[in-house]
């Protein structure tokens, strides 16, 4: 008996031992292409909210395999809350439209609402990311509603990773901040003559 709790003291004692590396975690950020924007006229919009549904309104990436579930997971994450990250590329955007954090400077209010932020996989070696934005744009001074545009945009990726699903995820944003800068600048023109 002695023997046995000896035996068993020295293998907890050796396994203890046994160093083990931990997994390191993978933080990533969106990022938007510039657009090649030629109007001079820089147009200014303070970002009051950026809402963002649940579950997405975190750090978790999220995926999904089959209907109706979603995991998220569990050594990549975005370095800061979704809300957060899409707010920051919004006010590093360089394009026609300039976004703001300073109300005082802004002519026009802008309000987002993320719907869907997900990574699809359909297969061993295939999978989209699928994101819904709600864009609401007020005048400050009269607060009319000027223009109300969603987006439902999916973007297959180049690799069925994590990091494949960021750069789709980048990509989705930068098409839809250059198309939603269209956008403003038509409805300004037709709201303005």
């Amino acid at each position: 008996m002695k023997n046995l709790v000896f035996i068993c003291c020295i293998i907890t004692f050796v396994g203890a031992c046994i160093p083990f590396k931990n997994k390191d975690y993978s933080y990533f950020y969106l990022s938007a292409r510039d657009s090649n924007c030629t109007n001079k006229d820089k147009i200014t919009i303070f970002i009051k909210e950026v809402v963002v549904l649940r579950p997405y309104n975190r750090k978790e990436i999220f995926y999904s395999i089959r209907p109706y579930e979603i995991k998220n997971y569990i050594y990549n994450k975005w370095a800061a809350p979704l809300p957060d990250l899409i707010y920051n590329t919004f006010l590093s955007y360089n394009g026609c439209v300039t976004y703001s954090h300073n109300y005082k400077n802004a002519k026009y209010l802008l309000k987002l609402k993320v719907r869907r932020f997900l990574h699809k996989i359909d297969s061993k070696d295939k999978s989209h990311v699928e994101v819904s934005i709600d864009f609401y744009l007020t005048d400050t001074s009269s607060s009319n509603l000027i223009l109300k545009k969603s987006y439902n945009m999916s973007e297959p990726c180049t690799e069925n990773t994590p990091f494949g699903a960021v750069k789709a995820f980048n990509n989705v944003i930068s098409n839809i901040l250059i198309d939603f800068e269209q956008k403003i600048i038509s409805s300004l023109n037709r709201h303005q003559s």
